[in-house]
């Protein structure tokens, strides 16, 4: 599975956002990590790293297979384990 980063610009972070995205990845080590910074555009999941209930990241021109999630504290982070 393809899995999709794309962060908010991270004005207003309460929390440490790389680190729950670090997490997560040591989580489900046989996925493929993406990041839309990088030019990437399709992906089976795209998880929206938002610092803040702004939630500011835009997702224009991102494609999911089956999702886009937007996570906006660490306990959102513990919900989308589910989906993965």
């Amino acid at each position: 599975m393809v899995i999709g980063i794309k962060y908010c610009g991270g004005c207003n972070s309460t929390y440490d956002r790389a680190q729950e995205v670090r997490r997560l990845m040591a989580d489900f080590p046989g996925h493929t990590w993406v990041y839309a910074a990088h030019g990437v555009r399709q992906a089976d999941y795209w998880l929206i790293v938002c610092g803040c209930p702004c939630i500011c990241a835009n997702t224009d021109g991102l494609e999911a297979r089956r999702k886009i999630v937007t996570l906006q504290c660490p306990d959102d982070f513990t919900a989308v384990r589910s989906l993965l």
